[in-house]
C-alpha cells in the first residue's frame, strides 16, 4: 500500500510523499501498515493541523528558536523532530538535531564524555560550528554511526 502518487521513470516505480491532506484522511491502522509505527498516533491529526492551516513556508523566515516552537506546538513533535524539520526541510543550517548517536559524539569528542542536556549541547554547537551547525550534526553523526 502506498499513500502517495505513482512515479515512473523507465523501468522504475517509486511513489511521491503524500500530502497533508492524504495524511489527515489515513487511518492508524494504515499508517502502521506502512511502518510508521509509534508515528501513526499523531500523524493524522497532526496532517489536519498542518493542511491550510499552518505555513510551514514562513517558517524559513522566523528564527529557529520561533520556528522550533511552532513546531513543537504540533501532537508528537519534540524538539530534535522541530530541528530536523527546520535543518532538512526549511533551510535553518543552524538547527543541530540532537539524538543519542549525535549527543555520544559531541560529548565524547568534544567534553570528556561529560553528562550535558541536549538544550546546552545546542547553544555550543551553534556557537562552536557557527551558522552551519547543522552540516557539523551531520558529519558527527555519521561518524559516530559507523565508526563510533
Amino acid at each position: 500500500m502506498h499513500l502517495g502518487t505513482k512515479i515512473q521513470f523507465g523501468d522504475c516505480t517509486r511513489f511521491a510523499l503524500p500530502g497533508p491532506a492524504r495524511l489527515a484522511e489515513s487511518s492508524e491502522e494504515c499508517l502502521r501498515t506502512l511502518g510508521l509505527g509509534f508515528r501513526a498516533r499523531n500523524l493524522p491529526r497532526m496532517a489536519q493541523l498542518v493542511d491550510g492551516r499552518m505555513n510551514l513556508e514562513a517558517l524559513r523566515t522566523q528564527t529557529l528558536e520561533e520556528g522550533r516552537e511552532i513546531l513543537m506546538s504540533l501532537p508528537g513533535v519534540g524538539p530534535k523532530v522541530a530541528d530536523c524539520v527546520l535543518l532538512f526541510g526549511l533551510d535553518h543550517l543552524d538547527a543541530f538535531p540532537i539524538d543519542r548517536w549525535v549527543r555520544r559524539a559531541v560529548t565524547g569528542r568534544y567534553h570528556g564524555g561529560s553528562k550535558i542536556s541536549d538544550r546546552v549541547l545546542q547553544e555550543w554547537a551553534r556557537k562552536y560550528f557557527g551558522p552551519y551547525a547543522g552540516y557539523a550534526q551531520q558529519y558527527l553523526f555519521f561518524a559516530q554511526r559507523t565508526f563510533g
